[in-house]
């Protein structure tokens, strides 16, 4: 059984850039790799887009041809199972790409985060 992580609260839409820029400090990455490094089967057929990810804040953007997943800037490295699951997370419920969506709803990936007391 893989240990579960604390799901995002609230995930916003990401930013529609039409003029198809893609900020400079965006490093592209395999979908496939990240399902691999988070540990979970795809269960679908692979959408093609350009997975784009990055560090430090910020919004997510999508443009035509690529989806930008911005990581917490507290994020040590984007290849670690943690910052895969949180970017399967953002592309499932922030980009709403059903392909990804279907392989971790029902997986037991996320947990209820744990709120402090008052």
């Amino acid at each position: 059984m893989v240990k579960a992580i604390a799901w995002t609260v609230c995930i916003e839409r990401p930013l529609y850039r039409g003029d198809g820029a893609i900020p400079y400090d965006a490093a592209e990455v395999s979908l496939r790799e990240v399902f691999d490094r988070a540990g979970v089967r795809l269960r679908a057929t692979l959408p093609s887009f350009r997975l784009m990810v990055r560090i430090g804040g910020g919004r997510h953007i999508q443009t035509p041809s690529a989806h930008v997943v911005t990581l917490h800037h507290r994020t040590k490295s984007i290849e670690s199972r943690h910052a895969s699951l949180r970017i399967l997370e953002a592309l499932a419920h922030g980009f709403f790409v059903h392909e990804v969506r279907h392989s971790i709803c029902g997986r037991g990936l996320f947990c209820v985060p744990k709120m402090r007391a008052r």
